[in-house]
C-alpha cells in the first residue's frame, strides 16, 4: 500500500511545486508590468572621440578637435557614442526586478542601434526608482552610407544641440525576468522618446 501511495504523493508534490512556480512567475511579471519607464536624459555624448559635454558653440572646438573630425569624416569609421539613462518607477508594495533588456534606438525615425543589456536591476517598492544606463556606440559612416559628410556632421550637431534644428531620440525597450533558468519577456516593447533642442 505504501509503495502505491509514494508515486501519488510525488505527483501531488510536483503539482504543488509547479503551481507555486507559476504563481511566482505571474506575481513577478505583474509587478514588472505595473512599473513605468521614462528616458531620463542622454549624457556623455562624444563624436570621433571628442566629448561634447562642455561644448555649446561650434567655435569651442579646438584645432585638434577639428583635425579629428576631418580625419574621421574621411575614414571608414565616424564614431558617435552616448549614454541613455532610463528611469524605472515601481508603484507596487513589493520590489520589482528584471534581468536584462532588449533595446532599439532610433534618432529622427532612423534606426541607429539595437542590442541587449544583461544587467540585473531591482526597483524598490512604493514608487522607488532605479536608473538603467545604456551605452550606445554607433558608426555614423555605416548609418549614413551613401550620404555626404555634411549630412553626418549635421546629424551629430543636432544631437549635441549645436544646431537650430531639433532631433528626436526614440528608444524601444523590452525587459525580461528570469525564473528557474527560464526567461520571461515583457509583453511588448515599451517606447520612450525625448527631443534634443539647441542649447
Amino acid at each position: 500500500m505504501k509503495k502505491l501511495l509514494l508515486p501519488v504523493i510525488m505527483v501531488l508534490m510536483i503539482s504543488v511545486l509547479s503551481s507555486c512556480e507559476l504563481a511566482q512567475q505571474m506575481e513577478k511579471m505583474y509587478y514588472l508590468t505595473n512599473c513605468s519607464f521614462r528616458m531620463k536624459n542622454v549624457d556623455n555624448i562624444a563624436i570621433a572621440g571628442i566629448s561634447l559635454n562642455n561644448i555649446t558653440q561650434p567655435d569651442q572646438f579646438s584645432i585638434l578637435d577639428v583635425a579629428k573630425l576631418l580625419s574621421a569624416a574621411k575614414s571608414t569609421n565616424f564614431p558617435l557614442s552616448f549614454n541613455i539613462n532610463v528611469e524605472g518607477t515601481n508603484p507596487n508594495s513589493k520590489e520589482a526586478g528584471l534581468n536584462k533588456m532588449d533595446y532599439i534606438v532610433l534618432i529622427d525615425n532612423q534606426q541607429m542601434a539595437s542590442g541587449t543589456v544583461n544587467q540585473v536591476v531591482s526597483i524598490p517598492a512604493y514608487n522607488g526608482k532605479s536608473n538603467i544606463p545604456f551605452n550606445i556606440e554607433i558608426n555614423l559612416k555605416e548609418i549614413f552610407k551613401g550620404q555626404s559628410t555634411d549630412a553626418i556632421v549635421k546629424f551629430a550637431k543636432n544631437l549635441a544641440g549645436l544646431s537650430s534644428d531639433n532631433s528626436r531620440i526614440t528608444m524601444k525597450i523590452k525587459p525580461y525576468i528570469t525564473i528557474n533558468n527560464s526567461e520571461i519577456a515583457y509583453p511588448d516593447y515599451i517606447s520612450l522618446s525625448k527631443d534634443f533642442k539647441s542649447k
